[in-house]
């Protein structure tokens, strides 16, 4: 009789699961059905109460498609929130946001209208555009969310351009202003010269730029420290020699020591620090010099002047201990207006400067020299060095390249501008408060909480105005003397405004018309009020977000590492001064998604934004989950096709995994055969105890310090390894015993129990495989829940026969299943490849170990096998010798000569005539 024959008589899987999964294609279909879950409400707020912590989802801007790093964003909030709820049983609907304000939105509004000059009208045109341009791509990056399959309730979602929203963070500021921790003021801030508006600190990245430098002579009038005929010159460097035109004077340190240096057949004298000194002579070529003169310069030249060599007037020499000497020669140049330390030197000696740039960065036309006449650009440095040169005033040019700050949207340098802003005061006090309220946050890595605090203790005070058109606009009026009203009522008038119509209205009433009702005071009804047209920073905007949520100080925030400089820094300062706590109990922070070369991904960069929907179409956002959650989401994750390729082997290994159980449950009923736990043969039983001690492992997890890394790749080990010890094992009673007989319905209940909570673990990931295996078990009658989240656990799985059954213990064994990976190898790669054994079913193993194993519990064996230990391999037969000497083990391997079950392809010394399967052969007693 052929072996074809058995065929039909086996109990081979059956299912509609395909191997291959066509993510690309299927969750298309499957995203009606997960967003049904969405309007699932009690599973999102059960057993949620007011101190259980909350994610909240910081806005991102609505300037385009999302991109893959706002993907990994929203992926690893929305798979922490689901962990959450089947951990913790405590989940809140992760509510979304978008920031609708920000200069890329007015930029493709002015280059669609093509507006001209920033009067009321003109900004209120562009506001308009705007407004659409943001609801366009609301709708645009909602979708393009859905399509991730993220469990989103889309009706709770806040936008910075809500009425609701705008009045709310007009009200923070009138809180603020009243209590003096907001003020008006003149100083050097950060200037973008293409937007044409101040920059905060979180608006500034740092790159490599290569810079003028420039060491530069100033002539000291002072007659007492005339040596002779030979006159001194300070020496000062700069990098940034436009400043000259600005110079108001020079700075010396308080309590440095100065040398005054001779240059041999020079008629000068040079003035620096002793630690310049060799630094000078080297880049200068000087080898014949004489120091004249060591000297407290500050104490005997207290009115020392020298003379600006670009416009030749008379500049005072200060003396500060501000003065940093690890660089230049310590002696610097002051122009108040574009230099904080400048200001801050300038400010302590009553010493102002003019400024003489325009909006545009343009010189005006009373500049401090004839001969500037033309924009302020680049090559106006070397216009200068140039002037400069030819007069003999510079020692020494050279190019220098250094950490320069650019402006983070236009991606040019930036320059330090004087101009009248709105500060939020940041001063010492506030600062030791929050620094001490960092304390009280949980950070994940723990490395954020350094770098958050260096950043709060060095920040200077936040400026908070925008020179821009679209934003929250800042409810200001000036009156005629140009100086701010401030007002408690007016502030509320104004915020009750917005919130009943929209911020527009402040730019199409007019200021007599909006403040009417506000008779009681004298100002409000001059006839010469003007309306500030200036906007708030976008991150003093976002920074109330916490706002929306009802929940003091219990939120967690996951962001990129770049926003310990911007949204963590903001909603901790808004939070700390008008609420007086911090919004967020728990911090989590991951990196990038960078390229080989280790570039960063996002909208700017346009070769790469559209590496997501490169993904999505060819590989299914659940691979893409499975790659985020495999990395490591603390450091910048590499993005590669041979990268990618390793998340695709392990999503094949689990839809195998998948496979497999769903097919041998095509019989079972589960009200009818399912088996209870305590009917389950000790080895099911023993296979669930791994399983769900497995899902225990997670079950200690707290939301601050989510570990999806380690559940996934423990996860990944537990089926590549473990289960796929389980499979084999149990082929034999899935395929050939009879169909409703205890060892199969045993086999059965377990790989539905297993199949519970490995979807269990993998749902927050594998979201859209997760809703497929759940239909087809709905398609074979399993009333199976909805969400992965509701599976239980059995609570009478226990390990208390462990100890007592040696099966259990050299199964569990590493040294088994390592031993058990090289007789599989050596059979199916060596032996079978030189045909010395067909099948190895019809081989027989003959191992002898030396190895004790006195270590385990009470009834365990003295050696590693016990007599049916050929049920662990695939093999037909196994023997078991022990040696007497511990250290050696060896194997030997024999072709069986006798029969074999062509059933169950199993050795047995009786074989029976099944004649009730329909057909003559020779089978074991085991396989009827």
């Amino acid at each position: 009789m052929e072996l074809l024959n058995f065929k039909g008589s086996l109990f081979l899987p059956k299912t509609k699961f395909h191997m291959r999964g066509g993510l690309n294609v299927k969750e298309l279909e499957l995203i009606k059905f997960s967003l049904k879950l969405v309007k699932h409400k009690p599973y999102v707020f059960s057993n949620t109460t007011s101190t259980s912590s909350v994610i909240h989802d910081g806005p991102p801007f609505t300037n385009g498609n999302i991109h893959v790093g706002t993907a990994l964003n929203k992926i690893l909030k929305d798979v922490t929130n689901r962990y959450s709820y089947w951990v913790n049983g405590n989940a809140y609907p992760l509510i979304p946001g978008w920031d609708c304000h920000g200069l890329p939105i007015e930029n493709k509004a002015i280059a669609f209208t093509r507006v001209k000059g920033n009067g009321v009208k003109q900004q209120l045109k562009v506001r308009i555009l705007c407004k659409k341009i943001s609801k366009k791509y609301i709708k645009l990056q909602q979708k393009q969310f859905k399509r991730l399959g993220l469990l989103i309730d889309w009706s709770l979602s806040y936008k910075t351009m809500d009425n609701c929203y705008e009045s709310r963070v007009i009200g923070v500021f009138n809180n603020l202003l009243l209590r003096k921790l907001i003020y008006f003021k003149n100083k050097p801030v950060y200037w973008s010269i293409p937007c044409k508006t101040a920059l905060a600190e979180a608006e500034i990245e740092y790159n490599k730029k290569l810079s003028d430098s420039m060491y530069l002579r100033f002539k000291v009038r002072n007659r007492r420290l005339l040596k002779g005929n030979l006159s001194i010159y300070l020496v000062s460097w700069t990098t940034n020699p436009w400043t000259l035109v600005f110079n108001q004077a020079l700075c010396l340190k308080k309590t440095a020591k100065y040398v005054i240096l001779k240059v041999w057949n020079l008629k000068t004298l040079f003035l620096c620090t002793p630690k310049f000194l060799n630094n000078l002579l080297y880049r200068l070529n000087i080898t014949r010099f004489k120091i004249i003169q060591k000297t407290d310069f500050n104490k005997k030249n207290i009115n020392t002047y020298c003379i600006n060599p670009v416009n030749l007037k008379l500049t005072p020499v200060l003396f500060d201990e501000y003065v940093d000497l690890s660089t230049g020669t310590g002696v610097i140049h002051l122009a108040p207006n574009h230099g904080f330390e400048d200001y801050t030197i300038s400010l302590k000696k009553n010493i102002w400067g003019v400024n003489k740039l325009t909006a545009s960065s343009v010189f005006n036309k009373t500049q401090l020299c004839s001969f500037v006449k033309k924009k302020f650009k680049n090559n106006f440095n070397r216009y200068l060095v140039n002037y400069l040169v030819i007069k003999g005033e510079v020692l020494l040019f050279e190019k220098i390249i250094h950490d320069y700050p650019y402006c983070w949207r236009s991606k040019t340098p930036l320059i330090f501008k004087s101009t009248k802003q709105w500060f939020l005061d940041t001063n010492s006090f506030l600062k030791k408060k929050a620094l001490l309220s960092l304390k009280k946050v949980k950070y994940n890595p723990d490395k954020s909480y350094s770098r958050l605090y260096n950043l709060i203790k060095d920040r200077p005070d936040w400026c908070i105005s925008r020179q821009r058109a679209w934003g929250v606009p800042m409810p200001i009026f000036f009156n005629e003397y140009k100086k701010p009203l401030v007002s408690g009522g007016l502030m509320k008038h104004l915020k009750s405004l917005v919130y009943l119509y929209n911020s527009n209205i402040l730019y199409t009433k007019s200021a007599k018309s909006l403040l009417h009702t506000l008779k009681t005071n004298k100002n409000f009804t001059t006839p010469k009020l003007s309306f500030c047209k200036e906007t708030f920073d976008v991150w003093f905007v976002s920074g109330n977000s916490y706002l929306t949520l009802n929940k003091k100080g219990n939120l967690t925030y996951i962001e990129g590492n770049d926003q310990h400089r911007g949204w963590f820094q903001s909603s901790l300062w808004l939070g700390l001064l008008y609420k007086n706590y911090i919004p967020y109990n728990k911090l989590t922070t991951h990196g990038f998604i960078v390229d080989k070369g280790g570039l960063k991904f996002s909208k700017s960069s346009k070769s790469k934004k559209n590496k997501l929907f490169y993904i999505m179409e060819n590989y299914g956002s659940d691979l893409l989950k499975l790659w985020f959650c495999s990395e490591n989401p603390y450091n910048d994750i590499f993005f590669s096709e041979k990268i990618l390729n390793k998340a695709v082997n392990t999503y094949r290994m689990f839809r195998n995994t998948f496979k497999f159980m769903l097919g041998n449950l095509f019989d079972l009923n589960i009200y009818k055969d399912k088996l209870s736990y305590s009917l389950l043969k000790k080895w099911d039983r023993f296979f669930l105890h791994k399983t769900f001690t497995h899902i225990k492992s997670f079950f200690s997890w707290n939301k601050g310090s989510l570990d999806v890394v380690g559940i996934v790749k423990k996860t990944t080990l537990f089926c590549s390894n473990f289960l796929s010890v389980k499979f084999q094992k149990i082929k034999e009673r899935l395929y050939t015993y009879p169909l409703k007989s205890i060892g199969r319905r045993s086999c059965q209940s377990s790989l539905y129990l297993i199949l519970n909570g490995i979807l269990k673990v993998l749902s927050p990931v594998l979201f859209f495989t997760s809703i497929e295996v759940l239909n087809t078990l709905r398609k074979l009658q399993f009333n199976s829940p909805l969400h992965s989240c509701d599976f239980a656990i059995p609570s009478n799985v226990d390990n208390s026969y462990i100890c007592y059954n040696p099966i259990i213990n050299i199964i569990n064994s590493t040294q088994l299943q390592f031993i058990q990976r090289v007789i599989n190898k050596f059979l199916e790669i060596y032996l079978n490849k030189f045909k010395i054994i067909g099948i190895c079913h019809n081989s027989q193993i003959e191992v002898i170990l030396g190895i004790k194993w006195g270590y385990y519990s009470r009834g365990a064996p003295r050696y590693f096998f016990c007599k049916k230990n050929n049920e662990n391999f695939n093999l037909s037969n196994f023997t078991r010798k022990g040696l007497q000497n511990p250290n050696r083990s060896f194997f030997k391997l024999n072709r069986l000569g006798r029969l074999y079950c062509r059933r169950s392809w199993k050795n047995y010394k009786k074989l029976v005539w099944g004649f009730n399967l329909g057909f003559t052969s020779k089978i074991s007693k085991k396989s009827v």
